[in-house]
């Protein structure tokens, strides 16, 4: 079971988690406002044990992370000198870096590079604008290119 909240709190929560994102966004308070988006985010994720979405994961602690690095330096409101942009730029990549490294691993621990996702994927409909380009003999291919893809995007940014 999750974190339980009285609705009225999810509800404030929800409401604070966006005036927040919004405020980082526009670069207004950067710090105090990624660090709000983040947590109430979390808080707001903590109430069903069994809704974790990886990309909301990856959304709050982003919001996080810009809250600890110079993003007031480069983008806001009312800039701010920089405490420490090398650090702050180095942070941002990895974390980005990360995240398609993990999306390589994750793919070679299934079937992906088979050819059966994208097939089933084609299948299904859900890439019938590209159906042409998926045939079934290309996607094996297809799907060992995204994985050198995303391994080649993450080790660039580090």
């Amino acid at each position: 079971m999750g974190l339980t909240l009285p609705a009225v709190v999810v509800g404030a929560l929800v409401v604070l988690r966006t005036i927040a994102a919004v405020c980082l966004m526009l670069g207004f308070r950067t710090r105090v406002s990624g660090l709000v988006a983040g947590l109430a985010g979390y808080l707001v994720l903590a109430q069903d044990a069994f809704g974790y979405f990886h990309h909301l994961h990856m959304l709050y602690l982003g919001a996080i992370l810009f809250a600890i690095v110079d993003a007031d330096a480069a983008l806001a409101v009312r800039l701010e000198p920089p405490k420490s942009s090398r650090s702050s730029l180095a942070l941002m990549r990895a974390f980005v870096a990360s995240i398609y490294i993990w999306a390589a691993i994750g793919k070679l621990a299934s079937e992906w590079g088979t050819g059966a996702a994208l097939t089933m994927f084609r299948q299904s409909g859900a890439l019938e604008p590209v159906a042409w380009l998926v045939t079934p003999e290309r996607a094996a291919a297809i799907e060992i290119c995204v994985i050198l893809s995303e391994v080649a995007i993450g080790a660039g940014l580090l």
